[in-house]
């Protein structure tokens, strides 16, 4: 028995060498493919759960794909395209989903079109962006305003990172608690900018930013909602 536990022991202990090595190659190929930007596209998605995980990093990277390219193309188009490498993060997985320009050449043929901007009624849901002025005097809270759908934004957002004027954004699956972070709120069915809310006070109240009154996350629902966390540079 002290021999099967010892010989157990040491194959254990040989083991952490090899799990370090294949977790810095990991790295070391996940950081290749970033520094070529002009070959491919990528994204990342952390979760405890391995398979949304990979659900999330193949979602951001499906919107990273159709904003750099310029087409809208389904998950089904791109999916057999991407390719995966995961590496644990304490309990957590992070998986890094990346896929090569020139292999979308010959994917989604259908021309990237805008959503309906029409203005909105009065009768409308109540999701629909509304038409209130901006009493923010934020230029950040203006910009993104003025994009015209989510897509836009998630370009926006991107340049503003590469800028450093922003620090960090997602989804809200991204973290456990999002009520410290700014959230920017989209129409699920236009893809367009409802409002943009504060961090979360103690009683769960936010500003709103666009009409500088309190609000709450619960008045939109999540059905009709989609929303990005981000994190400002000071």
């Amino acid at each position: 028995m002290k021999r099967i536990l010892l010989t157990a022991l040491t194959a254990a202990v040989c083991a952490l060498p090899i799990c370090a090595q294949l977790k810095s190659e990991k790295l070391k190929k996940m950081n290749e493919i970033k520094a070529q930007g002009s070959d491919y596209l990528w994204s990342q998605y952390l979760h405890s759960d391995a398979d949304s995980a990979y659900a999330g990093a193949a979602q951001w990277l499906l919107i990273s794909v159709n904003t750099s390219l310029g087409k809208e193309m389904l998950l089904d188009e791109v999916m057999p395209k991407m390719k995966y490498i995961d590496i644990e993060r304490g309990s957590r997985i992070q998986c890094f989903a990346y896929v090569r320009k020139s292999d979308l050449t010959s994917v989604g043929t259908i021309p990237y079109s805008e959503p309906d901007t029409r203005p909105a009624t009065t009768s409308a849901s109540p999701t629909t962006r509304t038409v209130s002025p901006v009493v923010h005097n934020d230029k950040f809270i203006q910009d993104v305003l003025k994009q015209k759908d989510f897509y836009a934004v998630y370009d926006y957002l991107s340049q503003q990172k590469q800028g450093g004027k922003i620090l960090q954004f997602g989804s809200l699956k991204d973290v456990d608690d999002f009520s410290s972070f700014d959230l920017i709120l989209f129409d699920k069915q236009s893809h367009e900018v409802i409002t943009i809310l504060s961090q979360a006070r103690s009683d769960g109240t936010r500003t709103n930013l666009v009409t500088g009154k309190d609000d709450r996350l619960d008045n939109y629902p999540t059905e009709m909602m989609l929303a990005v966390w981000y994190i400002k540079a000071n």
